[in-house]
């Protein structure tokens, strides 16, 4: 998969669900990783992030094949997120 194939030192990925969830710590983090340190902005975005609503994945009028296969992908690129 081209996500899978393009990782490398200047790819910063994040865990969105992650982020939204906790996001400053989050938001240090790809700081840190970007070279940005002004932490009153950092501070003011971070208000913006809000949890995850969850859906019932079953609940979608969505092909399942293509459901399937995105839900793997998630779970693969997850390892390489920003710790």
């Amino acid at each position: 998969l081209a996500a899978l194939a393009n990782l490398g030192d200047h790819v910063v990925l994040v865990d969105y669900d992650g982020l939204c969830a906790k996001p400053m710590p989050h938001l240090e983090r790809i700081a840190g990783k970007t070279g940005l340190t002004d932490s009153p902005a950092l501070a003011q975005a971070a208000s913006r992030f809000r949890a995850p609503t969850r859906v019932d994945a079953a609940a979608l009028d969505v092909d399942r094949t293509l459901l399937d296969s995105a839900s793997a992908l998630h779970r693969q690129l997850l390892p390489h997120c920003l710790d």
